[in-house]
């Protein structure tokens, strides 16, 4: 178990690393077949730590509106710079602060977070 970033970490990175995947069996719902994974991966480098999220937005928004692609834009576009400029550094409890600005995006925020 790691130690969480101390007062003083600040985010050096946010970085957004995008692939799809075959399945190695479709998925099959009531909304379709899927046979490929859209993966989002958001990586967060501090000066103390660095972490990962996972964007589990579908490919397309047959389950929910937020699907993978224009989650990738929302996070890019909008949750990042927003993170960025409010200035929270590493704070855990300020990231949600920090995003709220930005209505939605659920499944985005939470690979942030």
């Amino acid at each position: 178990m790691s130690n969480p970033p101390q007062r003083g970490a600040r985010v050096e990175r946010i970085r957004l690393v995008r692939f799809s995947l075959p399945l190695a069996h479709p998925l099959r719902t009531s909304y379709g077949v899927e046979t490929r994974r859209d993966v989002t991966l958001v990586n967060v480098t501090t000066t103390e730590a660095e972490g990962w999220g996972e964007n589990v937005a579908l490919s397309s928004p047959s389950y929910s509106p937020e699907y993978a692609d224009v989650s990738f834009m929302a996070l890019r576009d909008h949750l990042v710079p927003a993170f960025y400029a409010s200035g929270s550094g590493s704070r855990a409890e300020a990231v949600a602060a920090a995003l709220g600005q930005v209505r939605g995006w659920p499944m985005a925020k939470s690979a942030l977070e």
